[in-house]
């Protein structure tokens, strides 16, 4: 996922005033209250750690659905519009935040800590965009191993996008990723990443979601990857501004978005100048068999974490203790699927393991 892309939120053309509370009622659930700025270890009480927390101790549903817990909190208590993780969803998409409407389900919970999310949609021509967020913030100096599985049913919509025609069948934009907590806008971004780690994500890149009409694009591009990063660092030469591609390196599935049964692991790992570095492997589950509890291998995808340390310019804000302060290494796990085109498709995230494990060597 990126969040540097434009997005307003609007209803459907010419949808009668009428309809609108019963409208509201099936796309927004409303917290209990909001309170102030939520801390990072608040208890949680459901039951599924993918759920809305809407208990009276739980964060406010709002906060579970910013990006920026570092950012100012307004007086109502509510986050700042502009740090939405919906930042990347289309212009034309509903935000959708119950699990079911209109009798269609768009997010279902299962034993094994799953979300399921649905690309259906609510009006015919009108994308839909929804997400969940784990229970857990995540501290990658203390939790420097996760494992997770996930998986796609259904048979997909058919490849319109002129990148993808011929393949018999494309997904919408939908990931699993960690979004760090800490954005500073003021920080220099020709030689910084904001840090966000794709364990998979389903998408093109460029052109973003929502150029592509009243139906927004489909995808069949799986990846590991890490925005802001991986896709401008296309030089080996330091002395210019574009991030070297030492810092990360994106990995290309070669799965269909429509065949993903794999599971990931992410691990933290020490290198020999002392650095962290965030490495991504993925392995296939046998369709008969007990899901894979780890991945490993030669190949990876892989990030620096980097703050501003030694000669180098290039850094990443939230890994630089100065600047981050508290959200130093701090992040949330989020999934999401993006401008749906009504197939059907279900994309699953289960089974999510946090642990600490020292490691040295890359």
């Amino acid at each position: 996922m990126s969040l540097h892309r434009q997005t307003r939120w609007r209803f459907p053309r010419g949808l009668a005033a009428s309809l609108l509370p019963s409208i509201l009622v099936a796309l927004f659930r409303t917290a209990a209250g909001f309170g102030s700025q939520p801390g990072l270890n608040l208890p949680f009480t459901s039951s599924n750690p993918w759920n809305w927390k809407t208990e009276k101790l739980d964060i406010p549903i709002p906060w579970q659905e910013t990006y920026n817990l570092s950012a100012p909190v307004f007086m109502s208590g509510v986050p700042n519009a502009a740090n939405s993780l919906y930042y990347s969803c289309s212009v034309d998409s509903l935000h959708v935040q119950s699990e079911t409407a209109n009798d269609l389900y768009f997010a279902k919970y299962g034993d094994g800590g799953t979300v399921s999310l649905f690309d259906q949609q609510l009006f015919p021509n009108q994308g839909v965009c929804m997400l969940r967020t784990y229970s857990h913030p995540i501290d990658l100096t203390e939790t420097t191993r996760i494992e997770l599985n996930v998986k796609t049913s259904g048979q997909g919509a058919p490849c319109v996008n002129e990148t993808v025609a011929g393949r018999s069948a494309c997904a919408p934009w939908f990931a699993v990723w960690l979004f760090p907590m800490f954005y500073d806008p003021t920080i220099d971004y020709n030689h910084t990443w904001p840090a966000e780690i794709n364990l998979l994500e389903n998408h093109a890149g460029s052109p973003f979601s929502g150029s592509g009409g009243p139906y927004g694009f489909v995808y069949n591009n799986v990846h590991s990857s890490f925005p802001g990063c991986d896709n401008v660092g296309e030089s080996d030469d330091p002395s210019t501004d574009k991030i070297p591609k030492q810092f990360c390196q994106k990995l290309e599935w070669g799965v269909d978005a429509t065949n993903i049964n794999h599971h990931i692991t992410v691990k933290v790992v020490v290198d020999g100048s002392g650095g962290r570095v965030l490495k991504i492997w993925h392995c296939r589950n046998e369709p008969r068999g007990s899901p894979v509890r780890t991945c490993n291998g030669s190949v990876s995808a892989q990030m620096s974490l980097q703050g501003r340390r030694g000669p180098s310019k290039f850094w990443s804000p939230v890994w630089d203790p100065d600047a981050a302060g508290k959200f130093y290494g701090k992040y949330q796990l989020v999934t999401n699927m993006w401008d749906t085109r009504g197939s059907g498709l279900e994309f699953s995230t289960s089974d999510v393991e946090l642990s600490f494990e020292y490691e040295l060597g890359i």
